[in-house]
């Protein structure tokens, strides 16, 4: 018995230029035996301007193109499933943003790829991680989370704003007027408390050194203020704010001076603009002031009306 041994045949290196279509060019070189799939891995065409490198699955991996569109990149990276994770756009294009655009660069793959972007002076965008960092505009300069707006400079009237969490501003710095504009109504310092049931627009009274807790005596002296936040109106400065130790007690900011929501009662007479006020036996609450208060007695003046009942009275606050 004759054993014969046969050596594969590997296809020839192929350089087509003009065969079939005078416009492409095909460099394909060997990629295994005869009984592979032969097809071009390097795909150059002249008239749409393109040179496309194929991986060994025939993936494009590498794309780049002539063109002067901005929908078109001129550089396209792709990961093996051929999804773009790098595109760079030229020179110039047209669309989208701008009518003239210097340079873009995108980060990311998939269908919501993470953006890394430039673009020119006609419309300055920067832009990183899905939008989480954007500057727009040549005097602008903002900062976009996922939740919204944070901040914005505008270097044209030297003003630079922050957003609080729902959109709204929080803090303005003019530097033109040389004005701090803050959203909040009072100024504020934190204080600590062991009592659970304190809430906003409460009225507290010291417990000890930088400790509170609700007020339930009648023109009690240890009046501090008022838990600030009631109604919807946030402190506008929050002083002494610092790191705690676990257990030492909730921290609350208490409005020391400016206007804040108070929870007030009429026990002692319906409270009008210009009364004083002083804390209640009421829980938490405060009352009309009598005609010739204590010494130290008094929390804030009254700047609304409460005629019966209890509910929340705007104060301007400062003891006396």
């Amino acid at each position: 018995m004759t054993t014969k041994t046969v050596s594969p045949t590997v296809p020839s290196p192929k350089y087509t230029i003009g065969a079939s279509a005078p416009s492409t060019v095909t460099v394909e070189p060997p990629i295994g035996a005869a009984s592979a799939v032969t097809t071009d891995r390097v795909r150059i065409n002249q008239n749409a301007g393109t040179v496309k490198l194929l991986d060994g699955k025939w993936t494009v991996r590498c794309s780049l193109e002539a063109s002067n569109t901005y929908a078109s990149p001129n550089l396209v990276l792709a990961n093996g499933n051929g999804d773009p994770t790098l595109k760079a756009y030229g020179a110039y294009g047209s669309g989208g943003i701008g009518a003239l655009q210097l340079g873009r660069v995108e980060l990311g793959s998939g269908p919501a790829p993470g953006e890394f972007v430039v673009t020119g002076p006609s419309h300055t965008e920067f832009k990183v991680a899905n939008g989480q960092v954007n500057i727009v505009g040549s005097s602008f300069i903002g900062w976009t989370t996922a939740g919204g707006r944070s901040f914005l400079i505008d270097a044209a009237t030297g003003k630079a704003t922050f957003f609080n969490s729902a959109g709204h501003e929080s803090v303005v710095v003019d530097g033109t007027a040389g004005d701090i504009i803050l959203g909040g109504g009072d100024c504020a310092e934190e204080f600590l408390t062991h009592d659970g049931q304190v809430e906003p627009g409460m009225v507290v009274v010291s417990k000890g050194e930088r400790l509170v807790a609700a007020c339930d005596r009648d023109a009690d002296p240890a009046v501090v203020g008022v838990v600030s936040g009631a109604n919807g109106l946030a402190p506008g400065v929050v002083l002494h704010r610092r790191a705690r130790e676990d257990g030492a007690g909730a921290s609350l900011p208490i409005a020391m001076c400016g206007t804040v929501y108070c929870k007030a009662d009429t026990q002692y007479g319906p409270i009008l603009p210009g009364d004083l006020l002083v804390t209640s036996s009421n829980r938490g609450h405060a009352r009309k002031a009598p005609s010739r208060p204590r010494r130290g007695t008094i929390l804030g003046k009254s700047l609304g009306s409460l005629s019966a009942g209890s509910g929340y009275v705007l104060v301007l606050v400062g003891t006396l």
